[in-house]
């Protein structure tokens, strides 16, 4: 519709005298019509010192969308005098470096590398091993590494480690590769015994 009575919009920044947008409409009649608009400065859109270290502490804890929902519940407003949102919270924490704690982390304590009756956790693993966690859940889901207790969601998986796993994740590690080059349908039935 606007594409009847419109034929041409231009837009132009403007910072003397004052910052402002000069727009300019050019009516399909010919008319040209004429308007500014002031500009904000940016520091009238900062966010407050206070609101973001709200959300740096908030964020260890909470998603994006519950910091935005408890920021909302104080009244606390944006930068830009709107309410939050996640994208809002999550474009903040960008800016100012701060970072949040990990879904599946979020108000629980970091599981122990090692309990007390020797398993290992996913972290535990890859600190033994001087890998990093993904490479450690790789393993698990290509079979050469398997779990003897937990793994469902919200709960972590234990791993038992005996000499020949060791041996074969630490071989697979500095490789790249598959543990031993060998696929684990070819792994024995006596080695699946003792493979954690």
């Amino acid at each position: 519709l606007l594409r009847i009575l419109v034929r041409e919009v231009v837009l132009s920044p403007v910072d003397v005298p004052e910052r402002a947008i000069h727009i300019q409409l050019l009516w399909q009649t010919g008319t040209c019509s004429e308007l500014s608009i002031a500009r904000r400065p940016s520091s009238e859109r900062a966010t407050s010192p206070e609101v973001i270290k709200l959300i740096g502490m908030l964020a260890k804890e909470r998603s994006d969308r519950e910091v935005a929902a408890e920021l909302n519940r104080r009244g606390l407003l944006s930068g830009v005098k709107r309410a939050w949102d996640k994208e809002a919270v999550r474009w903040v924490r960008k800016r100012y470096g701060i970072r949040r704690q990990p879904a599946g982390r979020r108000g629980r304590p970091r599981q122990p590398e090692r309990r007390a009756d020797g398993l290992y956790s996913m972290h535990g693993v890859a600190a033994l091993l001087g890998v990093t966690e993904p490479v450690v859940r790789s393993w698990v889901e290509k079979g050469w590494l398997r779990g003897v207790e937990g793994g469902g969601s919200g709960n972590p998986r234990w791993f038992k480690l005996d000499r020949s796993t060791l041996k074969r994740l630490r071989a697979t590690s500095s490789r790249g590769d598959e543990p031993s080059g060998r696929r684990p349908a070819q792994i024995s039935a006596e080695e699946v015994g003792h493979y954690a």
